[in-house]
């Protein structure tokens, strides 16, 4: 008579079910004051639920209350409205009919509402949201919340399994590829994650021993001459310099081979200026040349700076010593 349908959810997908679980939430959160004091739930119950369905939804912009009777609930210190005696129906026909409009109307709202609210929602949650792509024959990691005592140190995912049927874009049936079981009810995709299985059979990538020459251990010569055609790959990882050289200035890295500072009558090479001073009105920097380690830096003029070396130390000039 009402048109009411029962549905169902996938297991630990309360987002499926956001309108209950929501109403639940607020429920639970307007009662944990009271029973916290001692006061029976029971006693509460009726007034938090009252107080629920006469508040405004964000979404709807109505509360459950207006949108199925067609008027806001009355309260015992609520003043009363001004009514028109002309607008008073003249009998129960009139005054269905009228009620049947306006409840048509606030619950067309209320579908608009809620449909402008979702695509708000999912707008924002696909921003920061990288969707699963799956297909059949997939391996699969499945999120199997632990409980108990030392749940936080327990795996959180089970598996691997292999992707058997996708009935839906969000549910996922799933078998175990040991024994071929197949769990009985779907699973929601975001308990899902990629499991990445090596092949069963990969390529070698060792050095590969024949069976004829395997007493006296002896390489293969095709496979010896394969592996020495392949290069060995260098570590490309960056290293960077200690800390205490963060405010250095290094030249050597920037200038390569023009760094060169003259002091009498030899040429040196300048790997990092360290440290700059005043004395006797004339600027000085102190330079680390390369091959010498820090403790045997020297100080030199600024006229004895190349050009080059010049401009980068002005760029980027090291620390001043009082």
């Amino acid at each position: 008579m009402l048109e009411v349908s029962q549905e169902f959810t996938p297991s630990f997908a309360h987002h499926c079910l956001g309108t209950c679980e929501r109403s639940h939430r607020t429920l639970e959160e307007r009662m944990t004051p009271y029973i916290r004091k001692g006061r029976p739930w029971n006693d509460i119950l009726p007034a938090v639920i009252f107080s629920m369905n006469s508040c405004t939804n964000a979404a709807s912009q109505y509360s459950p209350f207006e949108v199925v009777y067609g008027n806001r609930p009355q309260f015992p210190l609520s003043t009363p409205h001004d009514l028109d005696l002309r607008d008073i129906p003249k009998d129960i026909h009139v005054y269905l009919k009228q009620l049947q409009q306006k409840l048509s109307t606030i619950r067309k709202e209320v579908q608009i509402n809620v449909e402008k609210a979702n695509a708000k929602m999912v707008e924002r949650v696909n921003k920061t949201t990288s969707p699963l792509k799956l297909s059949v024959g997939d391996y699969v990691y499945l999120h199997d919340e632990p409980i108990g005592q030392g749940r936080k140190l327990q795996a959180k995912f089970t598996g691997p399994f292999i992707v058997d049927n996708i009935p839906s874009p969000h549910l996922i049936k799933i078998r175990d590829p040991e024994n071929k079981r197949r769990l009985r009810m779907p699973v929601h995709i975001n308990r899902l994650k990629m499991a990445y299985i090596r092949a069963p059979q990969p390529q070698p990538y060792l050095q590969h021993v024949s069976e004829s020459q395997s007493s006296n251990t002896t390489v293969d010569s095709s496979t010896s001459s394969y592996s020495e055609k392949v290069p060995v790959r260098q570590s490309t990882r960056h290293k960077k310099p200690p800390a205490k050289f963060n405010d250095f200035v290094n030249l050597d890295s920037e200038l390569g081979t023009e760094s060169i500072s003259s002091d009498d009558n030899r040429y040196h090479k300048i790997k990092r200026v360290l440290a700059r001073k005043i004395d006797n009105n004339q600027l000085k920097y102190l330079v680390q040349i390369v091959g010498e380690p820090a403790q045997n830096s020297i100080w030199v003029e600024e006229s004895s700076l190349s050009p080059k070396a010049k401009k980068i130390v002005q760029n980027r000039p090291p620390p001043m010593i009082l």
